[in-house]
């Protein structure tokens, strides 16, 4: 019996080492008839010689490096990859994941077969893994998002929570899938198009989301594939200078405007009202670089 193709898209953005662990515990799946397209971004830090390099001691046929030697941005990377996947001749699924993560063994088995047991019942858009924290292994990360339009992002579903199994066999239908893991069937970028790149980084995920429930999709939640996700490796918040944390703060303020104008207009007043609230609350700690970012990101500087 053949099994469907799927491809696993993943940016290296100069932590090599974080994506060949990732890539091992993909070599360590279960499921055989895959393929990894790693996007390097720049190539920092002699990312490219590194990744070919462990690459050449496994079966190459199983992986695809794209050199990008532009930064434009999360989604332009991701697509970069997609774009690859849609010239093949063999491919059903698409898995976007996020290099700072690890997977289950089971996790692509168990989505491919989640998706092919929902979509008999209705039209499913993007799936989400339950992700748990790759420190505490016990404590949930998200199992998705519902986006509250009056308190500007989504609340995740839940975050922090000790994983007792208690979102396990439940159906879980969500506004947003986080994009460190969003495995989607290929046919759905037929009515979503590819991810967004207009935001550069944050908020392309949950427009990407949007765009597929106003299209009659459900997202969905598959809990028995689980990741183990780092968090902030891969924009390099965990291991980068003030300033360059504070850039990535700034696209996240700007975008939360952008993705409200795009989507929620009537609805704009409480993106403010949230921004006028954190700037106050910067404020207030002294933190005044990015008090500043965030009103000039409100009066558009």
């Amino acid at each position: 019996m053949n099994t469907p193709k799927v491809h696993i898209i993943i940016i290296n953005f100069g932590t090599p080492d974080d994506t060949i662990e990732c890539l091992q515990s993909i070599v360590e799946n279960e499921y055989p008839n895959f393929q990894v397209v790693i996007v390097d971004v720049l190539n920092k830090k002699n990312s490219v010689a590194i990744i070919r390099q462990w690459i050449s001691n496994q079966d190459s046929s199983k992986f695809h490096l794209i050199e990008a030697w532009e930064n434009k941005g999360f989604s332009y990377a991701n697509n970069l990859g997609i774009k690859y996947v849609l010239n093949q001749k063999e491919s059903d699924f698409i898995w976007i994941l996020n290099n700072d993560t690890v997977i289950d063994k089971k996790s692509i088995t168990n989505q491919v077969g989640f998706y092919n047991t929902a979509s008999k019942k209705e039209k499913i858009g993007f799936i989400g893994s339950k992700t748990l924290d790759y420190q505490q292994r016990d404590m949930i990360q998200t199992v998705g998002g519902m986006f509250n339009k009056w308190t500007k992002f989504p609340d995740w579903v839940g975050s922090g929570e000790k994983d007792t199994g208690q979102y396990d066999d439940v159906d879980i239908r969500v506004d947003h899938i986080q994009g460190s893991s969003m495995f989607f069937h290929r046919s759905l970028l037929k009515s979503v198009g590819l991810m967004p790149e207009d935001y550069f980084l944050y908020f392309e995920d949950t427009d990407w989301c949007v765009k597929a429930q106003r299209a009659g999709f459900v997202n969905k939640v598959c809990t028995s594939a689980v990741v183990y996700h780092k968090q902030g490796t891969s924009t390099g918040v965990k291991y980068i200078e003030d300033e360059k944390a504070l850039k990535n703060k700034r696209y996240f303020y700007k975008n939360l405007l952008k993705f409200y104008k795009l989507h929620y207009k009537r609805y704009l007043p409480a993106a403010y009202f949230f921004l006028i609230k954190k700037w106050a609350g910067r404020l207030a700690r002294g933190n005044y670089k990015e008090a500043k970012e965030i009103i000039n990101v409100i009066l558009n500087k």
